[in-house]
């Protein structure tokens, strides 16, 4: 326990209707090495299976806390949720359908404790299919890179880190690693566009290094229903902010996070103008913009939120 009284990590599990594969997730969660943490289970109105299985979980060990919706309050606000109920040192966000190897919290948390300067760490990424196999091909069934390259997202310039963030990052699956919750407190959290993920790391990235763990400790799980497979820019936007008529083109949303990212962070006047040229070069994608536009995901690059 922390000095407080309470866990060192909180762990916030968004769920809807993830009756087929939440209880893998919870079981490996609560099969880490490192123990010292609560999960908090924020049920957004299942119709499925998921709230007998996450009550059972939550019966079980006490370090399970579940919620649940009366209604659907969309993906954003519930992923935020998870995050306001928290009461730990770090957070992590944790999604229904992807699992963890058994150290990954614990030598998450040796980071952490060790390198103050690091805002956020997570490990190399295994991608699993529905029956959780890996999947050994980095190309998905449309020709889509399952996971982004190698990124200097630890380099010590803010600009370069920015940089790899901005241009060279599409899936953001390090929106799934332990954070530290006073920085996050100090972000907007998940907005209800859809790409707002990127805007939240943004924010993260101007705070502190990213860093690696150099070993496959998470698996992503690629299969049909997962929301990145949602086609359309109008769908995307109704699922993120639970049905509410959003803006079709989330891209200009974007652009106005990371400006205010920018413009917010405590950085040095000659850092921000260096990440003011960064965002510069990120406009000039013309072809993520036509993408947007036409409301492609799959080119435009958004992330999983």
């Amino acid at each position: 326990m922390g000095e407080n009284g309470h866990p060192r990590v909180s762990l916030g599990l968004p769920v809807y209707n993830g009756g087929r594969y939440v209880r893998g997730a919870i079981q490996a969660l609560l099969s880490q090495s490192f123990s010292d943490f609560e999960l908090i289970i924020c049920d957004n109105a299942s119709a499925d299976e998921s709230e007998t299985i996450c009550r059972e979980m939550a019966a079980r060990d006490g370090r399970v806390r579940y919620v649940r919706n009366e209604t659907n309050i969309g993906a954003a606000p519930n992923f935020n949720k998870t995050f306001e109920l928290a009461r730990g040192e770090y957070f992590k966000w944790v999604a229904h359908d992807d699992l963890h190897g058994v150290d990954y919290l614990k030598r998450a948390v040796e980071v952490l404790d060790a390198e103050p300067r690091v805002s956020l760490v997570h490990s190399r990424v295994g991608i699993i299919d529905a029956q959780g196999e890996a999947v050994t091909s980095v190309v998905g069934t449309h020709g889509e890179q399952l996971r982004d390259p190698p990124r200097r997202m630890g380099d010590r310039n803010l600009s370069v880190r920015l940089n790899e963030l901005l241009l060279n990052t599409r899936w953001c699956f390090e929106i799934f690693g332990l954070m530290r919750r006073e920085q996050l407190a100090r972000t907007p959290l998940h907005g209800t566009f859809y790409g707002s993920d990127k805007v939240l790391l943004t924010y993260l990235c101007l705070a502190g290094r990213f860093h690696e763990i150099p070993e496959e400790l998470f698996f992503r799980r690629y299969h049909a229903n997962s929301s990145t497979g949602i086609s359309t820019a109008r769908a995307r936007e109704a699922w993120i902010g639970g049905g509410k008529k959003g803006v079709a083109i989330p891209q200009i949303k974007c652009f106005k996070g990371y400006a205010g990212a920018i413009g917010a962070s405590s950085i040095s006047l000659g850092d921000k103008v260096a990440c003011y040229g960064v965002l510069g070069r990120y406009a000039l994608q013309l072809r993520k913009w036509r993408a947007m536009f036409a409301g492609d995901a799959a080119v435009a690059g958004v992330g999983k939120c």
